[in-house]
Formats: C-alpha cells, sequence, structure tokens
C-alpha cells in the first residue's frame, strides 16, 4: 500500500467508540525499513498527537483503531537519528553511490499490516510524471537514508521499471478486496 494512502484517515477509539482524529502524516524510519509512528490531527482541534505503530490494533481500509486514548502521545519533532515525515521524504532525491541520480521520491510502499517500508516509487523526470510510468526501488540494505538524499549502492541493481498507476491501482484494488 502507498503511505500517503493513510493520509485522512480516521482514528477510532475501540475502548470509547469514538473518532479521535485524522492522520496529517507518517513518521518512517528509512534505514531500518519501517513506518515509526502516525500524525494525528485530532478532532476539535487540539494540538496534534502522536501514535506509535505498535500501539495501533489495526489498520483497515475506512479507519485505524486504537485500544484507547491512552496510546495518543503529544507529537514529538522528529528526531535527526534517521527519523523522516513522509511529507518531507516525498521529492527527495535517490542517488547512486556513483554520483548518479536515480530518481526522486515520489511515494513510500509499506506493509499495511507490519508498517515495513518495502520499497520506494521514484520518478525520473518529466516525462515518467506525464507517463505515469515509476521506477521501484527496493527497500533494502542496498539503500541508506541521510539528511539531503537517499544512497543507492551502485552494486546492486538499479531501481526496476515499476508497471504504470494504472496497473498498480488495479493490483492494490485487489488486493483491498481479499483483505
Amino acid at each position: 500500500m502507498k503511505a500517503s494512502r493513510l493520509s485522512g484517515i480516521a482514528i477510532v477509539s475501540i475502548a470509547d467508540g469514538t473518532k479521535e482524529g485524522t492522520v496529517r502524516d507518517v513518521v518512517l524510519e528509512p534505514n531500518r525499513r519501517r513506518v515509526v509512528a502516525l500524525t494525528i490531527r485530532p478532532t476539535g482541534g487540539r494540538n496534534d498527537k502522536l501514535v506509535p505503530v505498535k500501539e495501533i490494533h489495526s489498520a483497515g481500509r475506512d479507519a485505524i483503531t486504537i485500544p484507547n486514548t491512552d496510546v495518543l502521545k503529544e507529537e514529538h519533532p522528529v528526531r535527526g537519528d534517521g527519523e523522516v515525515y513522509l511529507s518531507e521524504l516525498k521529492g527527495t532525491k535517490a542517488l547512486a553511490d556513483t554520483g548518479e541520480v536515480v530518481g526522486t521520491i515520489s511515494e513510500v510502499e509499506i506493509d499495511p499490516n507490519s508498517f515495513a517500508i518495502l520499497g520506494y516509487e521514484l520518478t525520473t523526470g518529466v516525462w515518467s510524471g506525464l507517463t505515469g510510468s515509476r521506477k521501484r526501488l527496493p527497500a533494502d540494505e542496498r539503500v541508506h537514508y541521510g539528511r539531503d538524499v537517499l544512497i543507492v549502492r551502485e552494486s546492486m541493481p538499479a531501481a526496476e521499471v515499476k508497471e504504470s498507476r494504472a496497473e498498480a491501482r488495479a493490483k492494490e484494488k485487489a488486493h483491498s478486496r481479499r483483505h
């Protein structure tokens, strides 16, 4: 699933049966290949909150459920030790260790059950944006996130061409129907 699909999804407390807010952003730890937390825009306009992924009961298509409101934390700024907001990661260059730009991060693919980062969708210029073709860069030990760029060790295969947007949407819909 695309991580940006989480944005705007309702956060619901199972204990209270109340909508506590909606997802505003996703906190990622690319070097550990995982989602760490979700930032929440609370219902009623209070200060943003944070829900650690380990506290999420379930992530469905229409809502993310939490056991109760005790799991909501005060939002903390992203630490400098490898955490980054999805909104900031998108647009980051992916650079081969040879100095060649592989592409620009347009999306992060995650597993909706484990919240593991599976890969990155890259655009390679205006043409790929117009045609809908993207490159897919698997999230593995070859990829390292720094403060300014995503480094891809050249000893590993270059990003593979990803299927068209239409093919990706069809696969995502089929997956959603099964779950």
